[in-house]
Formats: C-alpha cells, structure tokens, sequence
C-alpha cells in the first residue's frame, strides 16, 4: 500500500483504519506500533489522521504520512496544527460553496428580470381600435420561476350600447 492508494481509497464510516477513525470524529495520531503491516512496508513511520466535519457531518478525512524531521514521526504538537488547518480548510470549503450558492441565486434572479424585460416589451402599449371590439392587455410576470409557458386567455364581456 503506497500513499497513492491512500489518497484513492473511499471511506467507509466504522469500517477499516480510516473509517473507525472517522466514526469517533476526532483527530488521531498513529505511531509505528499502531500501523498496519501493509502501511510499515510502504515507508510509514507515523500518520495523523483529521476527520472533517463541518455541522456534525462527516466530510471526509485529512491525512499526513510521515513527519520531515528526522524520525520521521509526528508529535501532539503536529497533530493540534494539522486539526486547527483542517478546521480552516473546513471553513473555507464550506464558504466557497456558500458562496458559488449565492451566485447561482443572484444569476438566476438576473436572468429572471431579463425574462421579465422581454415579457413587458410583447405586451404592446397602444392597442389597435376597431369599431365594435374593445382590446385590452395586462402582462403579469412572474416573481419567481414557476410556470415555464407563457398563457393568453381572452374573455367576451358584453357592453351595452346605447343607440
């Protein structure tokens, strides 16, 4: 098992190294005698392991293999830094798409006002006049996208003429 696999793997919550990790939701530090056989023969000396969680939610997981010092192992101090970045990394994840949300939103009320501009402009403001035939048109658009076609209903109303 090489870190490539490690980074592809999917989690399953409760099962596996990192799934039982992640169950408990909070940040682990392994050392060599707690790796798995497969892990040691890949060159793992120590991992820490930061579940993401944003809302009591599982995200997914953070994970560093093998510390740049000399041993090559994490200390606690290690693993505090990782979970307060991983606490960052968390927030920002969840204000981009807070805000790629909001954007959606503010390009769909754009188009929707669009929509409304080209409506008002198909209701004509003069109608034509005939003798015995009263025209009238109110356009009402729309406030939020509901009905995707647009409706013409036209109604005989009697006048009484007098002569």
């Amino acid at each position: 098992e090489d870190v490539a696999s490690i980074r592809e793997r999917k989690i399953v919550i409760g099962e596996g190294f990192f799934g039982k990790i992640s169950k408990n939701m909070k940040p682990a530090l392994v050392g060599e005698y707690e790796l798995t056989e497969s892990q040691v023969e890949a060159g793992v000396k120590s991992l820490m392991v930061v579940p993401i969680v944003l809302f009591n939610e599982m995200q997914g997981v953070i994970c560093a293999v093998n510390s740049e010092g000399v041993s090559g192992r994490f200390e606690q101090d290690d693993l505090e830094l990782f979970a307060s970045l991983a606490v960052v990394a968390t927030l920002s994840k969840n204000m981009i798409e807070t805000y790629s949300q909001m954007a959606d939103q503010q390009r769909m009320q754009q188009e929707l006002e669009f929509a409304r501009q080209i409506q008002q402009t198909l209701t004509p403001e003069d109608m034509p006049n005939f003798a015995h035939l009263d025209i009238f048109a109110h356009n009402i658009p729309a406030k939020e996208v509901i009905i995707t076609t647009n409706a013409c209903q036209i109604f005989s109303i009697p006048i009484k003429r007098s002569s």
